[in-house]
């Protein structure tokens, strides 16, 4: 995947520097505290919660410099410069938010931040699921007051209104609407660990059968997206396996699912059938992106899209389509793919047999 004559050596405080021969590995942790860490501008009282947070100018710089130098438009899964904002918006919920933290924010432009809030109840205790509702629809309402206010009249009251205004970064017409838009992300972090250890089990096997059905190994990243790598998982629409496989589809593809046996949840044969799945939808539909995007969304309706807009481009059908059930977990579905493929391929490109995890705060 990578030319490995080369090495990249993290600097704290967003540098980096490229090497033709190895002096030192990227871990997760390096990642995670060196590019991903996030600044808070403005801390307001208990009572308001903390104010929007922001990426440091350098993460953005180095993921487009790491795309140019070993993950060009040229592979199976371009990157365009459109879609960077919201990549950007994923790595930071798979690296640096905890499952305590809840990230609101435009569900259309998810590099507009709002507000980051830390649960009041400890991170290591199970938070109540109509708890944790209930405190979201709060935060929701109080933050759609302010930004409707703002929208109609951008005068500032306090800090937290100089902080909305500031996650614009001037571009005061994000306003217009965004209390309808306004959307709560919890971090995913201590997941996205866990399913890395699995992935570091599990990988060779995985990129050898996908290789072996002639299709990207990159797509080992894929399972991140839908189950953080963790066999056991089941959807409340049917899906189970590390491949959230639907059982028509898994059927479909020889895995054999009845009441006795179940083989989504083997590995080797669900990885096959996920396999031979994605290409036949990058046969169907002429592009990996969008194989990727079928495999949440459906090809029936990718190939609906690319029909309707007259393009298989994905960034024009994620900023133009809106058919039937195009929500947000299909619309960013491949940007969190990207995300998930960009941290596996810096974590690998250290070639580091243990990775560290961050504890960052």
């Amino acid at each position: 995947m990578f030319n490995s004559n080369y090495k990249i050596s993290s600097q704290r405080g967003g540098g980096f520097s490229l090497y033709r021969e190895g002096i030192g590995n990227l871990t997760l942790a390096a990642l995670s505290e060196t590019f991903l860490t996030i600044e808070t501008r403005h801390w307001l009282k208990p009572a308001e919660g903390r104010a929007a947070a922001v990426l440091r100018p350098p993460v953005q710089d180095f993921f487009g410099f790491l795309r140019g130098l070993i993950l060009p438009d040229s592979r199976p899964f371009p990157q365009p410069k459109a879609l960077e904002p919201a990549a950007a918006f994923w790595r930071d919920v798979f690296l640096a938010r905890g499952k305590s933290e809840l990230v609101f924010h435009d569900r259309e432009n998810l590099g507009v931040i709002w507000r980051v809030v830390s649960n009041p109840i400890r991170s290591d205790v199970l938070l109540d699921n109509a708890v944790a509702e209930f405190q979201e629809q709060k935060i929701i309402q109080q933050l759609a007051e302010r930004l409707q206010r703002l929208a109609t009249d951008p005068t500032p009251r306090d800090d937290e209104d100089h902080a909305l205004l500031a996650a614009t970064k001037g571009n005061l017409a994000l306003l217009k609407g965004a209390a309808e838009r306004l959307r709560a992300q919890r971090g995913m972090r201590e997941n996205f660990q866990h399913g890395y250890m699995l992935y570091q089990a599990l990988s060779m096997e995985i990129k050898s059968i996908l290789r072996s059905e002639k299709v990207p190994e990159e797509l080992a990243a894929l399972p991140f997206v839908e189950s953080m790598y963790n066999n056991d998982a089941r959807s409340k629409v049917g899906a189970a396996g590390m491949w959230q496989l639907m059982p028509e589809v898994a059927r479909e593809f020889g895995l054999r699912v009845d009441d006795k046996v179940d083989e989504r949840f083997d590995v080797r044969k669900a990885t096959r059938a996920a396999a031979r799945l994605l290409k036949r939808n990058q046969k169907l539909l002429g592009a990996w992106p969008l194989a990727i995007t079928a495999y949440n969304h459906g090809a029936k309706g990718l190939l609906k899209a690319t029909q309707q807009l007259g393009t298989r481009d994905i960034e024009k059908i994620l900023a133009n389509y809106s058919g039937p059930n195009w929500g947000f977990a299909s619309k960013n579905f491949y940007v969190e793919f990207l995300a998930a493929m960009q941290i596996v391929a810096m974590t690998e490109l250290g070639h580091k047999e243990h990775v560290e995890w961050p504890h960052t705060k």
